[in-house]
């Protein structure tokens, strides 16, 4: 929590935010009233019934407390904390290193998250936050570019961190742009951006492909038919193949696709070209 309070988007170094000042608890009990508990350290809310008595909902609240919290704007304050905590000049010059055979090392993570307490949390729900901010999201974009930039030892971090958490058992992929990490996490309004800006649509990595390759092994069909409209195309090994063949040759490698999904998306290629 006092990472979260003393985080800025100014960069500086995360080992001036580990230990909390003096009195540091007293401080969230002013000002989060009688809502939060203070334990070993640890903040809780008083009872589950406080979160709902907070956050609002479609009736308007009643008295100074209730409903005074929105769910968009908290969501774009947990991004913004999370994604300038991922900035943090750490993340460049002493970052997580890639395990043997450029797979994730369970290890080293798990070693590198007990230094860094908040990095877990931060690279594991920023892209949910980020979401959940609706358009509002769209104000990060600038910072979010530090974070995604292709190769960056920032990127190459926090990704490895995620990837532990959400596809350990799939290469790793240590060359993706900011438009891949895009499709993957289905940001479409990143995309949209990236695009006006001159990004590349049909830029290829080593394992994965095109931001179109990795769009419809995410099973995420809006973000294809969002890269298809954009004319992006998916290429194996430097050659173009259609959605259904490009699937087919990530199931025989082990990869999990929706084939149901995939034949959706191939017609869809069709009705487009």
């Amino acid at each position: 929590m006092n990472i979260a309070f003393g985080i800025s988007r100014d960069g500086g170094s995360i080992k001036d935010l580990r230990d909390p000042p003096s009195g540091f608890d007293m401080t969230v009990k002013n000002l989060c009233g009688l809502f939060v508990r203070v334990i070993d350290s640890k903040i809780y809310l008083v009872h589950q019934t406080a979160r709902e008595f907070l956050i609002r909902g479609s009736f308007p609240g009643q008295g100074n407390w209730q409903y005074t919290l929105c769910p968009r704007d908290s969501n774009f304050i947990m991004a913004d904390i999370c994604i300038s905590y991922l900035s943090q000049e750490e993340f460049e010059g002493g970052p997580l290193e890639i395990g043997m055979f450029g797979r994730v090392s369970e290890t080293a993570v798990r070693h590198y998250v007990e230094k860094y307490g908040f990095l877990d949390y931060a690279a594991q729900h920023w892209p949910d936050h980020f979401r959940d901010s609706d358009d509002g999201g769209m104000k990060l974009f600038e910072i979010t570019q530090q974070i995604c930039e292709t190769g960056s030892n920032r990127l190459l971090t926090w990704l490895q961190v995620y990837w532990l958490n959400n596809r350990r058992f799939d290469a790793f992929p240590k060359d993706w742009t900011h438009m891949m990490i895009a499709s993957m996490l289905g940001q479409g309004m990143v995309v949209e951006r990236l695009l006006q800006e001159g990004a590349d649509i049909n830029a290829q990595c080593e394992v994965y492909g095109t931001a179109l390759n990795i769009a419809a092994i995410w099973k995420d069909e809006g973000m294809t038919e969002r890269l298809l409209e954009g004319n992006a195309k998916a290429y194996i090994d430097g050659q173009e193949l259609d959605i259904l063949h490009m699937v087919c040759e990530f199931v025989v490698a082990g990869a999990r696709a929706d084939l149901e999904l995939c034949f959706a998306m191939q017609k869809r290629v069709r009705e487009l070209h």
